[in-house]
Protein backbone atom coordinates (compact mmCIF):
# COMPACT_ATOMS: atom_id res chain seq x y z
CA UNK A 1 0.00 0.00 0.00
CA UNK A 2 2.99 2.32 0.82
CA UNK A 3 4.72 1.77 -2.24
CA UNK A 4 1.28 2.74 -4.14
CA UNK A 5 1.10 5.84 -2.12
CA UNK A 6 4.82 6.57 -2.56
CA UNK A 7 5.29 5.64 -6.61
CA UNK A 8 1.57 6.69 -7.96
CA UNK A 9 -0.63 8.83 -5.64
CA UNK A 10 1.95 11.38 -4.45
CA UNK A 11 3.42 11.66 -8.68
CA UNK A 12 -0.27 11.62 -9.95
CA UNK A 13 -0.81 14.12 -6.73
CA UNK A 14 2.29 16.54 -8.38
CA UNK A 15 1.67 16.58 -11.86
CA UNK A 16 -1.96 18.50 -11.35
CA UNK A 17 -0.69 20.68 -9.00
CA UNK A 18 2.44 21.23 -11.86
CA UNK A 19 -0.26 21.29 -14.36
CA UNK A 20 -2.53 23.61 -12.21
CA UNK A 21 0.31 25.99 -11.79
CA UNK A 22 0.94 26.29 -15.39
CA UNK A 23 -2.14 26.70 -16.26
CA UNK A 24 -2.70 29.35 -13.45
CA UNK A 25 0.67 31.20 -14.73
CA UNK A 26 -0.83 30.70 -18.39
CA UNK A 27 -3.91 32.87 -17.45
CA UNK A 28 -2.24 35.39 -15.59
CA UNK A 29 0.18 36.23 -18.12
CA UNK A 30 -1.34 35.29 -21.27
CA UNK A 31 -3.82 38.34 -23.38
CA UNK A 32 -5.95 36.71 -25.63
CA UNK A 33 -7.61 40.38 -26.53
CA UNK A 34 -4.27 41.02 -28.12
CA UNK A 35 -4.93 38.46 -31.31
CA UNK A 36 -8.19 39.15 -31.03
CA UNK A 37 -7.43 41.00 -34.94
CA UNK A 38 -5.45 37.95 -36.04
CA UNK A 39 -8.64 36.18 -35.02
CA UNK A 40 -10.87 38.09 -36.82
CA UNK A 41 -8.95 37.85 -40.09
CA UNK A 42 -8.57 34.12 -40.21
CA UNK A 43 -12.35 33.61 -40.08
CA UNK A 44 -12.59 36.64 -42.93
CA UNK A 45 -10.25 34.21 -45.15
CA UNK A 46 -11.73 30.91 -43.64
CA UNK A 47 -15.27 31.56 -44.48
CA UNK A 48 -15.76 35.38 -46.10
CA UNK A 49 -17.67 35.91 -42.66
CA UNK A 50 -17.10 39.21 -40.59
CA UNK A 51 -16.29 38.34 -36.99
CA UNK A 52 -17.21 41.09 -34.53
CA UNK A 53 -15.10 40.08 -31.15
CA UNK A 54 -16.09 43.19 -28.47
CA UNK A 55 -15.14 43.35 -24.67
CA UNK A 56 -12.62 41.34 -23.28
CA UNK A 57 -11.56 37.78 -24.38
CA UNK A 58 -11.07 35.08 -20.96
CA UNK A 59 -9.48 31.68 -21.25
CA UNK A 60 -10.04 28.44 -18.93
CA UNK A 61 -8.30 26.17 -18.91
CA UNK A 62 -9.55 23.66 -15.65
CA UNK A 63 -11.77 21.76 -15.61
CA UNK A 64 -11.39 22.17 -19.38
CA UNK A 65 -10.07 24.58 -22.15
CA UNK A 66 -12.22 27.27 -23.15
CA UNK A 67 -13.10 30.91 -23.84
CA UNK A 68 -15.54 33.56 -22.71
CA UNK A 69 -16.45 36.28 -25.01
CA UNK A 70 -18.22 39.45 -23.46
CA UNK A 71 -20.09 39.86 -27.13
CA UNK A 72 -19.56 38.49 -30.27
CA UNK A 73 -21.45 38.53 -33.72
CA UNK A 74 -20.83 36.93 -37.30
CA UNK A 75 -22.22 38.61 -40.43
CA UNK A 76 -23.55 36.42 -43.60
CA UNK A 77 -21.13 35.31 -45.57
CA UNK A 78 -19.73 38.07 -48.20
CA UNK A 79 -21.89 40.74 -47.01
CA UNK A 80 -21.74 43.04 -43.41
CA UNK A 81 -25.41 41.56 -42.35
CA UNK A 82 -25.47 40.34 -38.98
CA UNK A 83 -26.09 36.13 -39.11
CA UNK A 84 -26.06 35.44 -35.66
CA UNK A 85 -24.53 37.13 -32.42
CA UNK A 86 -24.54 36.15 -28.41
CA UNK A 87 -23.43 37.88 -25.21
CA UNK A 88 -21.36 36.25 -22.56
CA UNK A 89 -20.92 33.15 -24.76
CA UNK A 90 -18.85 30.31 -22.54
CA UNK A 91 -17.12 27.57 -25.38
CA UNK A 92 -15.40 25.24 -23.70
CA UNK A 93 -13.27 21.68 -24.98
CA UNK A 94 -12.26 18.77 -23.71
CA UNK A 95 -8.42 18.59 -23.21
CA UNK A 96 -7.99 15.12 -23.24
CA UNK A 97 -9.28 14.45 -26.64
CA UNK A 98 -7.30 17.25 -28.59
CA UNK A 99 -4.18 15.25 -27.68
CA UNK A 100 -5.33 12.84 -30.05
CA UNK A 101 -6.65 15.85 -32.37
CA UNK A 102 -10.34 15.26 -31.60
CA UNK A 103 -12.58 18.07 -31.19
CA UNK A 104 -14.68 17.42 -28.25
CA UNK A 105 -17.31 20.43 -26.92
CA UNK A 106 -18.01 20.00 -23.57
CA UNK A 107 -19.94 22.90 -22.54
CA UNK A 108 -21.99 25.83 -24.39
CA UNK A 109 -23.11 28.66 -22.45
CA UNK A 110 -25.26 32.06 -24.02
CA UNK A 111 -27.38 34.77 -23.11
CA UNK A 112 -29.26 36.79 -25.67
CA UNK A 113 -27.76 34.48 -28.50
CA UNK A 114 -29.68 35.66 -32.27
CA UNK A 115 -29.61 34.09 -34.99
CA UNK A 116 -31.34 34.39 -38.68
CA UNK A 117 -31.39 30.86 -41.29
CA UNK A 118 -32.46 31.80 -44.82
CA UNK A 119 -33.85 29.10 -47.35
CA UNK A 120 -33.63 30.10 -50.68
CA UNK A 121 -35.90 28.90 -53.43
CA UNK A 122 -33.09 27.29 -55.18
CA UNK A 123 -33.08 25.04 -52.03
CA UNK A 124 -29.77 26.42 -50.13
CA UNK A 125 -29.13 27.88 -47.22
CA UNK A 126 -26.97 30.73 -45.69
CA UNK A 127 -25.71 28.36 -43.85
CA UNK A 128 -24.48 26.07 -46.08
CA UNK A 129 -20.60 26.84 -45.80
CA UNK A 130 -20.68 26.87 -42.36
CA UNK A 131 -22.05 22.86 -42.04
CA UNK A 132 -20.06 21.67 -45.57
CA UNK A 133 -23.64 20.86 -47.25
CA UNK A 134 -22.57 21.26 -50.81
CA UNK A 135 -19.28 22.48 -50.95
CA UNK A 136 -16.96 20.49 -53.61
CA UNK A 137 -13.11 19.59 -53.23
CA UNK A 138 -11.01 21.10 -56.95
CA UNK A 139 -11.63 16.82 -58.20
CA UNK A 140 -15.04 17.74 -57.70
CA UNK A 141 -15.56 15.78 -54.72
CA UNK A 142 -17.85 16.16 -51.91
CA UNK A 143 -16.40 17.82 -48.88
CA UNK A 144 -16.68 16.57 -45.66
CA UNK A 145 -17.49 18.60 -42.86
CA UNK A 146 -14.85 19.17 -39.74
CA UNK A 147 -15.46 16.15 -37.63
CA UNK A 148 -16.69 17.43 -34.31
CA UNK A 149 -17.52 14.43 -31.79
CA UNK A 150 -21.17 15.38 -30.24
CA UNK A 151 -20.62 15.02 -26.63
CA UNK A 152 -21.63 17.74 -24.33
CA UNK A 153 -21.73 18.16 -20.76
CA UNK A 154 -24.04 20.66 -20.79
CA UNK A 155 -26.02 23.17 -22.69
CA UNK A 156 -27.35 26.85 -21.30
CA UNK A 157 -28.86 29.46 -23.29
CA UNK A 158 -30.79 32.03 -21.71
CA UNK A 159 -33.29 34.24 -23.79
CA UNK A 160 -32.33 33.48 -27.29
CA UNK A 161 -33.73 33.91 -30.65
CA UNK A 162 -33.65 32.00 -33.87
CA UNK A 163 -35.71 33.15 -37.14
CA UNK A 164 -36.02 30.62 -40.17
CA UNK A 165 -37.06 32.08 -43.48
CA UNK A 166 -38.23 29.84 -46.43
CA UNK A 167 -38.42 32.12 -49.53
CA UNK A 168 -39.34 28.93 -51.14
CA UNK A 169 -41.99 28.27 -48.94
CA UNK A 170 -42.90 32.25 -48.39
CA UNK A 171 -42.94 31.35 -44.66
CA UNK A 172 -41.28 32.67 -41.64
CA UNK A 173 -40.82 31.05 -38.35
CA UNK A 174 -39.20 32.05 -35.17
CA UNK A 175 -38.59 30.74 -31.60
CA UNK A 176 -37.90 33.66 -29.17
CA UNK A 177 -37.44 34.46 -25.33
CA UNK A 178 -35.63 30.61 -25.88
CA UNK A 179 -34.08 28.70 -22.64
CA UNK A 180 -32.42 25.91 -22.65
CA UNK A 181 -30.71 23.95 -20.11
CA UNK A 182 -29.40 20.73 -20.58
CA UNK A 183 -27.56 17.74 -18.84
CA UNK A 184 -24.86 15.48 -20.73
CA UNK A 185 -25.86 15.57 -24.78
CA UNK A 186 -24.07 12.69 -26.38
CA UNK A 187 -25.62 9.91 -28.79
CA UNK A 188 -27.57 6.72 -26.38
CA UNK A 189 -26.94 8.81 -23.45
CA UNK A 190 -30.61 10.03 -21.69
CA UNK A 191 -29.75 13.53 -20.52
CA UNK A 192 -32.38 16.13 -18.50
CA UNK A 193 -33.77 18.39 -20.63
CA UNK A 194 -35.84 21.93 -19.60
CA UNK A 195 -36.84 24.10 -23.02
CA UNK A 196 -38.96 27.00 -22.68
CA UNK A 197 -39.91 29.05 -25.59
CA UNK A 198 -42.29 31.69 -27.76
CA UNK A 199 -43.36 30.19 -31.32
CA UNK A 200 -44.52 32.63 -34.52
CA UNK A 201 -45.14 31.68 -37.78
CA UNK A 202 -47.15 33.34 -40.34
CA UNK A 203 -48.05 29.66 -42.14
CA UNK A 204 -49.83 28.61 -40.61
CA UNK A 205 -51.19 31.03 -38.26
CA UNK A 206 -49.14 30.43 -34.86
CA UNK A 207 -48.57 32.24 -31.91
CA UNK A 208 -47.79 29.51 -28.92
CA UNK A 209 -45.67 29.93 -25.34
CA UNK A 210 -44.68 26.84 -24.83
CA UNK A 211 -42.12 24.80 -22.15
CA UNK A 212 -40.98 21.14 -22.24
CA UNK A 213 -39.33 19.14 -19.18
CA UNK A 214 -38.08 15.47 -20.38
CA UNK A 215 -35.51 13.08 -20.40
CA UNK A 216 -34.39 12.86 -23.60
CA UNK A 217 -32.40 10.31 -25.44
CA UNK A 218 -31.06 10.54 -28.91
CA UNK A 219 -29.27 8.62 -30.86
CA UNK A 220 -29.04 9.85 -34.43
CA UNK A 221 -26.77 6.53 -36.23
CA UNK A 222 -29.32 4.28 -34.53
CA UNK A 223 -32.13 6.49 -35.51
CA UNK A 224 -32.82 5.81 -32.00
CA UNK A 225 -35.11 8.18 -29.45
CA UNK A 226 -37.09 8.47 -27.17
CA UNK A 227 -38.61 10.75 -24.62
CA UNK A 228 -39.41 9.82 -20.85
CA UNK A 229 -41.40 11.60 -17.97
CA UNK A 230 -42.40 13.86 -20.88
CA UNK A 231 -44.66 17.03 -19.13
CA UNK A 232 -45.40 19.53 -22.47
CA UNK A 233 -47.30 22.93 -21.92
CA UNK A 234 -48.77 25.28 -24.63
CA UNK A 235 -50.84 28.04 -24.63
CA UNK A 236 -51.80 30.37 -27.56
CA UNK A 237 -52.95 30.26 -30.40
CA UNK A 238 -52.77 27.81 -33.64
CA UNK A 239 -54.70 25.82 -36.33
CA UNK A 240 -57.41 28.74 -36.39
CA UNK A 241 -57.75 27.48 -32.50
CA UNK A 242 -57.80 30.23 -30.12
CA UNK A 243 -57.38 30.42 -26.21
CA UNK A 244 -55.30 27.16 -26.70
CA UNK A 245 -54.17 25.42 -23.61
CA UNK A 246 -52.79 21.94 -24.49
CA UNK A 247 -50.40 19.57 -22.24
CA UNK A 248 -48.58 16.32 -22.51
CA UNK A 249 -47.67 13.88 -20.52
CA UNK A 250 -46.35 10.26 -21.04
CA UNK A 251 -43.23 8.33 -22.07
CA UNK A 252 -42.13 8.02 -26.01
CA UNK A 253 -39.43 5.52 -27.22
CA UNK A 254 -38.96 5.01 -30.64
CA UNK A 255 -36.40 2.84 -32.71
CA UNK A 256 -37.23 3.85 -36.26
CA UNK A 257 -34.95 1.51 -38.17
CA UNK A 258 -36.17 -1.09 -36.44
CA UNK A 259 -39.83 -0.22 -36.50
CA UNK A 260 -40.01 -0.60 -32.52
CA UNK A 261 -41.95 1.62 -30.48
CA UNK A 262 -43.36 1.89 -26.86
CA UNK A 263 -45.68 4.84 -25.71
CA UNK A 264 -46.74 4.41 -21.90
CA UNK A 265 -48.99 6.50 -19.43
CA UNK A 266 -49.58 8.78 -22.36
CA UNK A 267 -52.67 11.50 -21.88
CA UNK A 268 -52.83 14.81 -24.34
CA UNK A 269 -55.51 16.80 -23.38
CA UNK A 270 -56.49 20.30 -25.31
CA UNK A 271 -59.07 22.93 -25.03
CA UNK A 272 -59.84 26.54 -26.93
CA UNK A 273 -61.92 27.72 -29.36
CA UNK A 274 -62.67 27.62 -33.11
CA UNK A 275 -64.93 30.16 -35.02
CA UNK A 276 -66.90 30.86 -32.03
CA UNK A 277 -67.24 27.08 -30.63
CA UNK A 278 -65.83 25.53 -27.81
CA UNK A 279 -63.34 22.72 -27.85
CA UNK A 280 -62.28 19.92 -25.58
CA UNK A 281 -60.04 16.93 -26.84
CA UNK A 282 -58.67 14.13 -24.57
CA UNK A 283 -56.80 10.95 -25.77
CA UNK A 284 -55.39 8.58 -23.43
CA UNK A 285 -52.99 5.97 -24.50
CA UNK A 286 -52.41 3.67 -21.66
CA UNK A 287 -49.47 1.52 -23.00
CA UNK A 288 -48.78 0.57 -26.71
CA UNK A 289 -45.81 -1.78 -27.54
CA UNK A 290 -44.96 -2.73 -31.03
CA UNK A 291 -41.63 -5.14 -31.27
CA UNK A 292 -40.51 -7.41 -33.90
CA UNK A 293 -41.99 -10.72 -32.32
CA UNK A 294 -45.06 -8.96 -30.30
CA UNK A 295 -47.43 -6.19 -30.81
CA UNK A 296 -49.74 -5.19 -27.60
CA UNK A 297 -52.11 -2.06 -26.10
CA UNK A 298 -54.87 -1.65 -23.58
CA UNK A 299 -57.66 0.18 -25.05
CA UNK A 300 -57.03 4.04 -26.55
CA UNK A 301 -59.59 6.35 -25.98
CA UNK A 302 -59.96 9.70 -27.55
CA UNK A 303 -62.64 12.45 -26.80
CA UNK A 304 -64.10 15.54 -28.71
CA UNK A 305 -66.31 17.66 -27.69
CA UNK A 306 -67.60 20.97 -29.79
CA UNK A 307 -70.01 23.17 -28.28
CA UNK A 308 -71.27 26.84 -29.81
CA UNK A 309 -74.85 28.64 -29.92
CA UNK A 310 -76.17 26.37 -32.33
CA UNK A 311 -75.52 23.42 -30.58
CA UNK A 312 -72.88 20.30 -29.57
CA UNK A 313 -70.97 17.43 -31.26
CA UNK A 314 -69.38 14.72 -29.44
CA UNK A 315 -66.88 12.35 -30.80
CA UNK A 316 -65.67 9.35 -28.98
CA UNK A 317 -63.31 6.91 -30.94
CA UNK A 318 -62.48 3.58 -28.89
CA UNK A 319 -59.86 1.22 -30.10
CA UNK A 320 -59.64 -2.35 -27.80
CA UNK A 321 -56.76 -3.98 -26.61
CA UNK A 322 -53.89 -5.15 -29.71
CA UNK A 323 -52.68 -8.08 -30.03
CA UNK A 324 -49.85 -9.77 -32.11
CA UNK A 325 -47.09 -8.92 -33.98
CA UNK A 326 -45.26 -6.65 -36.65
CA UNK A 327 -46.20 -9.05 -39.35
CA UNK A 328 -49.86 -8.80 -37.88
CA UNK A 329 -51.28 -7.31 -35.70
CA UNK A 330 -55.58 -6.76 -34.85
CA UNK A 331 -57.76 -5.67 -32.24
CA UNK A 332 -61.67 -6.70 -31.17
CA UNK A 333 -64.50 -3.94 -33.09
CA UNK A 334 -63.13 -0.34 -33.22
CA UNK A 335 -65.69 1.91 -32.25
CA UNK A 336 -66.50 5.43 -33.82
CA UNK A 337 -69.50 7.35 -32.11
CA UNK A 338 -70.88 10.83 -33.26
CA UNK A 339 -73.85 12.64 -31.24
CA UNK A 340 -74.47 15.77 -32.95
CA UNK A 341 -77.28 18.27 -32.03
CA UNK A 342 -77.83 21.29 -34.17
CA UNK A 343 -80.59 23.51 -34.39
CA UNK A 344 -83.46 21.41 -33.33
CA UNK A 345 -81.83 18.31 -35.14
CA UNK A 346 -80.25 15.44 -33.45
CA UNK A 347 -78.48 13.20 -35.77
CA UNK A 348 -75.99 10.21 -33.79
CA UNK A 349 -73.86 7.84 -35.91
CA UNK A 350 -72.09 4.73 -34.95
CA UNK A 351 -69.22 3.02 -36.66
CA UNK A 352 -67.78 -0.41 -36.17
CA UNK A 353 -65.08 -2.43 -37.64
CA UNK A 354 -62.45 -4.69 -36.62
CA UNK A 355 -58.88 -3.78 -36.88
CA UNK A 356 -56.18 -5.27 -38.48
CA UNK A 357 -52.70 -4.57 -39.98
CA UNK A 358 -48.93 -5.15 -40.21
CA UNK A 359 -45.77 -3.05 -39.16
CA UNK A 360 -43.58 -4.53 -41.51
CA UNK A 361 -46.24 -3.83 -44.23
CA UNK A 362 -47.15 -0.28 -43.04
CA UNK A 363 -50.54 -1.09 -43.63
CA UNK A 364 -54.06 -0.74 -41.57
CA UNK A 365 -57.40 -2.10 -42.45
CA UNK A 366 -60.84 -1.96 -41.25
CA UNK A 367 -62.24 -4.87 -42.51
CA UNK A 368 -65.86 -5.29 -41.42
CA UNK A 369 -67.03 -1.52 -41.89
CA UNK A 370 -70.32 -0.79 -40.30
CA UNK A 371 -72.28 2.30 -39.88
CA UNK A 372 -75.20 2.72 -38.14
CA UNK A 373 -77.38 6.24 -38.17
CA UNK A 374 -80.57 7.83 -36.96
CA UNK A 375 -81.29 11.05 -37.60
CA UNK A 376 -84.24 12.98 -35.54
CA UNK A 377 -85.27 16.46 -37.51
CA UNK A 378 -88.61 18.45 -37.57
CA UNK A 379 -87.44 19.34 -40.82
CA UNK A 380 -88.02 15.71 -42.28
CA UNK A 381 -91.43 14.39 -43.50
CA UNK A 382 -93.88 13.53 -40.95
CA UNK A 383 -93.28 9.64 -41.63
CA UNK A 384 -90.19 9.53 -41.77
CA UNK A 385 -89.47 11.29 -38.44
CA UNK A 386 -91.97 8.54 -36.54
CA UNK A 387 -89.94 5.68 -38.14
CA UNK A 388 -87.02 6.99 -37.06
CA UNK A 389 -88.28 8.13 -33.34
CA UNK A 390 -89.61 4.48 -32.66
CA UNK A 391 -85.74 3.29 -32.25
CA UNK A 392 -86.30 4.79 -28.83
CA UNK A 393 -82.65 5.41 -28.46
CA UNK A 394 -79.42 5.06 -30.00
CA UNK A 395 -78.52 1.51 -29.00
CA UNK A 396 -81.93 0.24 -31.36
CA UNK A 397 -81.21 2.68 -34.05
CA UNK A 398 -78.46 -0.15 -35.46
CA UNK A 399 -81.91 -2.09 -36.00
CA UNK A 400 -83.61 0.55 -38.07
CA UNK A 401 -80.82 0.76 -40.86
CA UNK A 402 -77.04 -0.57 -41.73
CA UNK A 403 -74.56 1.02 -43.87
CA UNK A 404 -72.81 -1.12 -45.56
CA UNK A 405 -70.09 0.69 -47.61
CA UNK A 406 -67.71 -2.59 -48.70
CA UNK A 407 -70.92 -4.59 -49.81
CA UNK A 408 -72.68 -1.14 -51.14
CA UNK A 409 -75.79 -1.65 -49.75
CA UNK A 410 -78.23 -0.18 -46.92
CA UNK A 411 -80.84 -2.16 -45.55
CA UNK A 412 -83.79 -1.15 -43.14
CA UNK A 413 -84.11 -4.02 -40.33
CA UNK A 414 -88.07 -2.58 -39.60
CA UNK A 415 -89.34 -3.96 -43.11
CA UNK A 416 -86.26 -6.48 -44.02
CA UNK A 417 -85.65 -4.43 -47.05
CA UNK A 418 -81.94 -4.10 -48.44
CA UNK A 419 -81.15 -2.07 -51.53
CA UNK A 420 -77.63 -1.51 -53.34
CA UNK A 421 -76.46 2.12 -54.41
CA UNK A 422 -75.72 3.17 -51.22
CA UNK A 423 -73.80 6.67 -52.73
CA UNK A 424 -77.24 7.09 -53.96
CA UNK A 425 -79.40 6.90 -51.33
CA UNK A 426 -77.35 9.11 -49.56
CA UNK A 427 -77.71 11.48 -51.81
CA UNK A 428 -81.20 11.38 -50.95
CA UNK A 429 -82.95 9.45 -53.24
CA UNK A 430 -84.82 7.43 -50.31
CA UNK A 431 -88.12 6.40 -52.28
CA UNK A 432 -87.70 2.74 -53.14
CA UNK A 433 -86.88 2.71 -49.39
CA UNK A 434 -89.53 4.69 -48.60
CA UNK A 435 -92.02 2.59 -50.68
CA UNK A 436 -91.39 -0.61 -48.69
CA UNK A 437 -91.97 1.04 -45.56
CA UNK A 438 -95.20 0.29 -43.18
CA UNK A 439 -97.11 3.21 -42.07
CA UNK A 440 -95.73 5.29 -39.33
CA UNK A 441 -98.45 3.94 -36.92
CA UNK A 442 -97.50 0.02 -37.97
CA UNK A 443 -94.07 0.55 -36.41
CA UNK A 444 -94.80 2.53 -33.29
CA UNK A 445 -94.57 0.20 -30.48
Amino acid sequence: MRKIVRFVVWPLLAVIVILGAIAAYIAATFDPNHYKPQVVQAVKDKTQRTLKLDGNVKLTFIPSIGATLDKASLSERGNEREFAAAEDLHVALKLVPLLSKQVVIDAIEANNLRASVLRYKDGKTNIDDLTGAGSTSKAGDQVAPSAVTVDIDHITLKNAAITYVDQEAGAKYELAKLNVKTGRIANGIPSKVDIAFNAQSDKPKLDVDAALNATVTFDPPKQHYALEGLDLTARGAAAGITDLVLSAKGDVDAKIATKEFLVSKLSVAGTGKQEGADLNIKLDVPKLNATKDKVSGEKVVLDATMTDAKGKKVIKLEVPAIGGNAQAFQAAAMTLAIDMQQSGAATKVKLTSPLAGSIDAEKLELAKFVAAVIVNDPKLPTYEKACIESSNGFERAEKVRTYNFPQDRVTDHRVDYTRHNLPRFLDGQIDLVRDQEVEPEDVMR
